[in-house]
């Protein structure tokens, strides 16, 4: 993917102990304005990941999410269903070449300083990884001119009539939905 348009993610599975359950995370970094997402699944199979990818990115517009880049880890086989659910097309790296999908590899470390393999899933909510998500959005980049992902998304998402940070609190547009959970911002048909 090209890091000169919006809409090209990259994705991996965080996996903790298998003594405290299935339950996992897949992590996703877009790859222009390095916005990081994170979802929590209770499976290791592939469909339910899939399920939920499409979940949370299918309020977006199109253009907002094009394509994937996962490795060629199992949990990935059935990638067709982003196509067929939302559009998207789906790429892979080579084998053993995690350095080609560096963005999502990178922010997994940050993700293990609040996360480590030994976590306990169980008690933590996709809320709780939402709020890791804005922290982690809120972060100044070198590779962003020291800005936030949180102040280099806003005018991408603008375009797309989404904002995933309101400045203005009147406006019904917030971080995750009560009906999926998820951490995506929602698309709001009351933004201005």
């Amino acid at each position: 993917g090209d890091r000169s348009q919006f809409g090209h993610w990259e994705g991996d599975l965080l996996i903790f102990q298998r003594d405290l359950g299935n339950a996992n995370v897949t992590s996703l970094i877009e790859r222009k304005s390095r916005y990081t997402v994170m979802i929590k699944n209770q499976s290791r199979h592939s469909r339910p990941i899939m399920d939920n990818i499409i979940e949370t990115f299918s309020p977006l517009p199109a253009f907002a999410r094009q394509s994937f880049t996962f490795d060629r880890g199992k949990e990935f086989a059935g990638f067709r269903a982003l196509e067929d659910g939302i559009g998207a097309r789906s790429w892979f790296c080579d084998p053993s070449a995690p350095w080609q999908k560096g963005a999502v590899e990178n922010a997994n470390k940050r993700i293990r300083r609040f996360m480590p393999s030994d976590t306990d899933l169980a008690g933590v909510s996709q809320r709780k990884l939402i709020q890791l998500a804005r922290h982690l959005n809120d972060q100044p980049r070198k590779c962003l001119d020291y800005r936030t992902t949180r102040r280099s998304v806003p005018g991408t998402f603008a375009r797309g009539r989404l904002n995933p940070y309101p400045e203005n609190r009147r406006v019904a547009l917030q971080l995750g939905s009560p009906a999926s959970g998820r951490g995506m911002p929602q698309l709001a048909a009351s933004v201005r």
